[in-house]
């Protein structure tokens, strides 16, 4: 089928991918819609200046192979956390309206949870300020710090200050908690 090019991200850091316009159209809402709408990207060009190459490949590659794998397997998110790197590609998948792929990313989140036994507890601001209310990755990560909670999380330490976390958490998330 015929062949769309995606520019992903501005100047130094962008990188251009040639996608078959039907494998994409058919996964992610926002390319169905661009493709066939009545927008300019309906010329087969779609420019996402606000994306990371880095993560789109990662797309890319799961649309063709339906894996999540990067060429690095050691990739991370700039903090240096896989748990923050799939959250971010979670972010982009909802960004482009891709439910299997969201999904497919959900399922990775919670394999690492259980390999490593590690609670990604500090995705909650980034997870709260940019994904919807109806987001099932907002349940997930609620659900994590229901599980791996503890009242000492509230307790002041020696300097008098909570948890950092605690502290930066949006209101919304600590909203959520409650009511679980």
């Amino acid at each position: 089928g015929p062949i769309i090019i995606v520019i992903v991200g501005v100047d130094a850091k962008s990188k251009t991918f040639h996608v078959h316009r039907d494998l994409i159209a058919s996964s992610s809402l926002f390319f169905h819609k661009a493709l066939n709408g009545q927008f300019k990207e309906k010329d087969g060009v779609v420019t996402l200046p606000e994306q990371d190459a880095a993560k789109f490949e990662i797309y890319v590659n799961w649309l063709y192979f339906g894996e999540l794998g990067s060429k690095d397997e050691e990739e991370t998110d700039a903090s240096g956390s896989e748990l923050g790197l799939l959250s971010c590609l979670y972010i982009l998948g909802d960004f482009m309206g891709d439910d299997l792929f969201c999904n497919n990313v959900i399922d990775a989140i919670i394999d690492q949870v259980l390999e490593f036994r590690a609670y990604p507890l500090s995705l909650a601001p980034r997870v709260y300020w940019t994904l919807p209310s109806s987001s099932p990755l907002r349940t997930l990560i609620v659900d994590f710090y229901v599980y791996s909670g503890s009242s000492s999380w509230f307790e002041p330490k020696e300097d008098g200050k909570v948890i950092a976390d605690i502290a930066q958490g949006p209101k919304e998330f600590w909203m959520d908690m409650a009511m679980k």
